[in-house]
């Protein structure tokens, strides 16, 4: 059994959902009430409110029906303004592939995610623009010093070269680094 928990609350009442592939999910009511809220649009403000609105979203590795496998099956849920969310499950229950898709780093087989009011399948630049995002592995590389990093890093966050150096300055001067910056 496979439970998803993408709702606010503890859960309550659990109905059991058979699933083509014959595995189960259990889905309680407070699920039932998120999915109804973004399915009919109702109270969902992309702007102000629902920072990230993820309707009917699915990825599905595999084409043949004996590989396939469903990382991410058919969810729904918001996240609203100062709002904490966050995505627990065991190894291989889909968390890290839910990350790719609300970043714009994976395609969705179905559905869509709009984060900030933009697609993050259409609008992975604006997407990025305004999501921060901490790797469960460290990146970082050794021959790269602390500077270099941040250079790297404001290069794939489309910081404007213009002011780039001036970022990593203050980025440097706010943890501390500025002398270790060349290390």
């Amino acid at each position: 059994r496979v439970r998803v928990d993408s709702c606010r609350s503890r859960p309550k009442k659990m109905e059991s959902l058979q699933l083509t592939d014959s595995s189960s999910l259990e889905i309680d009511d407070t699920c039932n009430i998120e999915r109804e809220r973004v399915m009919s649009g109702t109270d969902i403000d992309e702007q102000r409110t629902d920072l990230v609105v993820v309707k009917n979203l699915s990825k599905i590795f595999g084409t043949r029906l004996l590989n396939r496998k469903v990382a991410v099956n058919d969810l729904c849920f918001t996240v609203r303004n100062n709002e904490v969310f966050t995505l627990l499950g065991e190894n291989g229950a889909g968390k890290t592939t839910l990350i790719n898709l609300l970043t714009g780093s994976m395609q969705p087989t179905t559905g869509v995610a709009r984060v900030c009011g933009y697609n993050a399948h259409a609008q992975v630049t604006s997407v990025r623009h305004n999501v921060g995002l901490c790797p469960q592995f460290d990146i970082y590389f050794d021959q790269l010093s602390c500077e270099e990093h941040l250079l790297l890093f404001a290069r794939l966050r489309n910081v404007p070269i213009r002011t780039e150096r001036a970022h990593v300055k203050f980025l440097l001067e706010e943890v501390g680094l500025e002398e270790s910056a060349r290390k």
